[in-house]
C-alpha cells in the first residue's frame, strides 16, 4: 500500500512539475534558442519514419520530361527558394531564421524517393515551418515541384539558371496585347488616387489567388508588368475566358496550375485601369 502511495505522489509531483515550469514562463519558445540535446533526432527521425511509411501507397506520374522540372523550377521560386535556396542561390532572411533551419535541397545526395518528396510538399511537417501547399494547389502542380526537386542537386548554379529563365521565358516583355477589348493603353506617371482605388479593388477580387510576390492558388502579379504589357494584363482582368481560349501563354500557365482557371472578374474597364496603376505602384516598391 506505500509503495502505491509513493508511486501516486510521485505521479502527483511530476505533473504539478510540468505545470508549475509550463506557467512560469520559463520554456524558452525564441527560434533563436537552441533545442534541448536530441530535440533534432527526435524531429528527424520521428519525420522520417512517418514519411516512409505513409508515402507506401503513392505512385508517383512519369517525371522526366524537361517540361515538367521547368514548369516546377517556376513555382519551385515563388514557394521555396526563400527557405530552402537553389544551386547558386542562398536562402533568404526567412529561411535562416527558422528553427529548425530548413535543410539546403541542392546539397547532398537526394535522401527521399518522389512519392515522399511529394509527401512533404503537400502535407509539410509540424513545428518545423515547412507549411502544406496540398490545400491551396492540386496534385499535378505538386508533382512539377517533385520533379524539380529531384533533379536540383544535379544541376549546377548556371544550369538551375536556365532552368528558372526557361520557365518564365515566355513571360518575356513582348507587343502582345493579348485577347480582349483593350488595345492601347497610354501610361504616364503613377497616379496615386487610381493606384489606391486599385488596391481596394486588387484585395477584394485578386487577393485571394493572387499575392504581389508570392504565388498562391495562381501566379504571383506583382512583376507582371516587367513581363507583359499594359493591354495584355488588362484583357487577361476583363476577358479571362478568351484569353485562356486563345492564348497559347495562358493555357500553359493554366496546366501548370493544375488546370485552375481564372473566373470572370466582373470588372469594368476602369476598375481593370485602377488595378494596374496599383501594380505598377507596387513594383516601384
Amino acid at each position: 500500500m506505500k509503495f502505491v502511495v509513493a508511486i501516486c505522489s510521485l505521479l502527483v509531483l511530476v505533473v504539478a512539475g510540468f505545470f508549475v515550469t509550463l506557467y512560469s514562463g520559463l520554456i524558452g519558445v525564441a527560434a533563436t534558442t537552441p533545442d534541448p540535446p536530441g530535440m533534432d533526432w527526435v524531429l528527424f527521425t520521428g519525420s522520417k519514419y512517418s514519411i516512409q511509411r505513409h508515402s507506401k501507397t503513392i505512385r508517383p506520374p512519369d517525371l522526366s520530361s524537361p517540361d515538367i522540372a521547368s514548369a516546377g523550377a517556376r513555382l519551385y521560386q515563388g514557394l521555396c527558394v526563400a527557405c530552402h535556396g537553389a544551386p547558386g542561390v542562398p536562402r533568404s532572411s526567412v529561411g535562416v531564421g527558422l528553427n529548425p533551419v530548413p535543410p539546403l535541397l541542392a546539397e547532398g545526395k537526394p535522401v527521399w524517393t518522389a512519392a515522399q518528396t511529394f509527401l512533404f510538399i503537400k502535407s509539410g511537417v509540424k513545428m518545423t515551418g515547412m507549411p502544406a501547399f496540398g490545400p491551396s494547389y492540386p496534385d499535378s502542380v505538386l508533382w512539377k515541384i517533385t520533379a524539380l526537386v529531384k533533379k536540383m542537386p544535379s544541376l549546377s548554379a548556371d544550369q538551375y539558371r536556365d532552368l528558372a529563365q526557361a520557365a518564365v521565358a515566355e513571360v518575356s516583355m513582348r507587343d502582345d496585347k493579348g485577347v480582349g477589348p483593350v488595345m492601347k493603353v497610354v501610361l504616364g506617371p503613377v497616379n496615386g488616387g487610381m493606384a489606391s482605388r486599385g488596391g481596394v479593388l486588387f484585395k477584394s477580387k485578386c487577393s485571394v489567388c493572387h499575392g504581389l510576390s508570392q504565388p498562391l492558388s495562381g501566379p504571383a502579379v506583382g512583376g507582371i508588368l516587367g513581363q507583359r504589357t499594359p493591354e495584355y494584363v488588362m484583357n487577361m482582368m476583363l476577358n479571362p475566358g478568351g484569353m485562356e481560349e486563345k492564348d497559347s501563354f495562358v493555357k500553359k500557365m493554366v496546366a501548370d496550375y493544375g488546370d485552375l482557371v481564372m473566373p470572370q472578374t466582373g470588372l469594368d474597364s476602369t476598375q481593370a485601369r485602377y488595378i494596374l496603376e496599383y501594380l505598377r505602384n507596387a513594383a516601384k516598391g
